[in-house]
């Protein structure tokens, strides 16, 4: 049977898949699982390599500032209108959601309210559809990607440079206890954090040390079970951040894919999950 929930269709079945969709599955309350249906199992769209640059830069310089920011999500950060650097000391506040904000909305580290008077836009940018500074979890922006045709099910490691990864659970801690999960999940896709993908199987994402750049270990990758490529927008006079910091992203997840082309540029019709 099919069950439409949270912005996903799923069909009911016995046992949990293996992988990726399996992270993404929903465990119902009689020990059956909602297994999601009809999510991409690959791109929808080619990768920006020069997007891909900058958006990598810019996500590392919140890596790069070290102990001023640690992760807490009862403090203000520059995301939410705030000028953080006037409201007192640091270390500052940051959290995942926060950080692929900022790198969403084309800031870098030195120009956020963490070190100067105002938010600039520095690089490429995307428009998500509603406010990033709202208050908003990793689960809603996995949701806008999917209603925009821009998600897909990590089912055979296809990640670039500058993609949105999201990290899913079907069973996180305190979930409905003693293996047990509440009967319907009001969280898309199991979707528990977010980072930015630097490439080489890297992940800028904020931990309980702040903004890291982590290797995603075999664990932690199994955790990732959903991507999105965002439609990226260069900012007039190009972008400053990757120009700023040098350097250029990584390779993918894999190899062969094409980081050259334009982010708006359709990729081949992905089969779905």
């Amino acid at each position: 049977r099919l069950v439409t929930a949270g912005g996903l269709t799923y069909t009911v079945e016995s046992t949990s898949p293996a992988g990726a969709l399996g992270a993404a599955s929903v465990m119902l309350a009689d020990g059956q699982w909602a297994v999601p249906r009809g999510l991409p199992v690959a791109p929808t769209a080619a990768s920006d390599g020069a997007a891909a640059n900058d958006v990598v830069a810019r996500a590392q310089s919140f890596a790069d500032a070290g102990g001023t920011l640690t992760v807490d999500s009862s403090r203000p950060t520059p995301l939410s209108g705030a000028n953080v650097r006037a409201s007192g000391s640091g270390p500052y506040a940051i959290t995942s959601s926060a950080l692929v904000g900022m790198v969403l909305s084309g800031w870098d580290y030195s120009h956020t309210t963490y070190v100067a008077d105002q938010n600039t836009r520095v690089g490429y940018r995307a428009d998500v559809g509603y406010e990033l500074s709202g208050d908003w979890k990793p689960d809603d922006l996995a949701g806008w990607f999917s209603s925009r045709g821009r998600l897909w099910v990590n089912a055979n490691g296809a990640i670039n440079p500058g993609d949105i990864v999201f990290f899913s659970d079907p069973l996180p801690s305190g979930q409905g206890g003693s293996g047990s999960a509440p009967a319907q999940s009001t969280v898309f896709g199991n979707v528990y954090d977010v980072g930015v993908y630097a490439g080489d199987n890297k992940v800028v994402r904020a931990s309980a040390g702040g903004v890291q750049t982590q290797t995603l270990d075999a664990q932690t990758m199994a955790d990732v079970a959903l991507v999105a490529r965002p439609q990226w927008s260069a900012p007039e006079g190009g972008a400053a951040a990757s120009e700023q910091q040098g350097g250029s992203a990584g390779g993918g997840a894999t190899s062969g894919s094409d980081a050259s082309s334009s982010a708006s540029q359709p990729g081949a019709q992905a089969p779905a999950a």
